[in-house]
């Protein structure tokens, strides 16, 4: 997998995992968070969702794009942007955190 979209946010090996500083639940295929420290509301798109889901877990970028190609028809490049994308406005909303590879 290509890793490009990925560089330009953080290393491609660092692990993303859900604050702990949140509250979450689903709404139908959609999801609201809560971010208690700042008291800031996020709705999250039914494929934000997805992804919210697998940052439950610390995960890669990788790990995180693998998961949605085997549940969904999507090309290879176009998830690994809006993954990076996505992971991009969550860092900087504070939703999630990286835990950096120390390799």
């Amino acid at each position: 997998m290509d890793t490009t979209a990925f560089s330009d946010i953080v290393n491609p090996a660092s692990k993303f995992i859900a604050s702990d500083a949140l509250v979450s639940c689903d709404l139908g295929e959609e999801a609201i968070i809560l971010n208690w420290r700042t008291g800031t509301y996020y709705g999250l798109t039914p494929v934000a969702s997805v992804i919210w889901k697998f940052v439950q877990q610390p995960r890669t970028p990788q790990q995180i794009c693998s998961l949605i190609l085997q549940e969904y028809q999507v090309d290879t490049s176009r998830c690994e942007r809006e993954v990076a994308t996505l992971l991009n406005e969550l860092l900087a909303g504070g939703l999630i955190i990286v835990e950096e590879n120390e390799n």
